[in-house]
């Protein structure tokens, strides 16, 4: 088996004699086709070459120089991520521990009562600051309601479409 580097992809070319062991290495190792008519098997990822390399094909495995560079700089930034992934599972499991500990429902006695309620906890000093607006001086001349500065002359939105409508009729 001989893998290339084509279009941003490692792609795999069968040996003629082992056609179908190649195939089916490939398809184990992770290798993906886009369909008929070419059926060319090809993959990203440098994870599904090493193993390809742990299945060892029959007719073997060679690659071209492109494909060599190309996988190193692959793997090496493949490793790197799955150093990162683990460390952020080691500090998710840390983090998640010191968040049951400083859990607030742990602090509360739930054998008197048998649940937690409001009266539970301490309650906050909260102030309501905002103050609507006065309203306006002007008023309409038909509804008497109050008159903003987007209605036109001293009639309200609503009287003009009233009055817009019945002279409609």
């Amino acid at each position: 088996m001989r893998i290339l580097w084509n279009e941003n992809k490692f792609q795999a070319e069968f040996s003629q004699t082992n056609w179908q062991e190649d195939l089916d290495a490939a398809k184990s190792a992770g290798f993906r086709t886009a369909g008929p008519p070419e059926w060319v098997w090809s993959t990203q990822k440098a994870s599904v070459l090493n193993t390809l390399k742990e299945l060892k094909p029959k007719s073997g495995l060679t690659l071209t120089e492109l494909a060599l560079e190309n996988y190193k700089v692959i793997d090496e930034r493949e490793k790197k991520k799955e150093e990162v992934k683990k460390q952020y599972q080691k500090a998710k499991k840390a983090a998640k521990k010191t968040e049951i500990a400083c859990d607030p429902a742990t602090e509360y006695n739930f054998t008197e009562k048998g649940y937690v309620d409001a009266k539970d906890f301490p309650l906050t000093n909260f102030k309501w600051d905002y103050k609507p607006p006065a309203l306006p001086k002007e008023s309409c001349i038909v509804c008497e309601a109050p008159l903003y500065f987007y209605e036109r002359d001293d009639i309200c939105l609503f009287c003009e479409k009233e009055l817009d409508n019945e002279s409609k009729i």
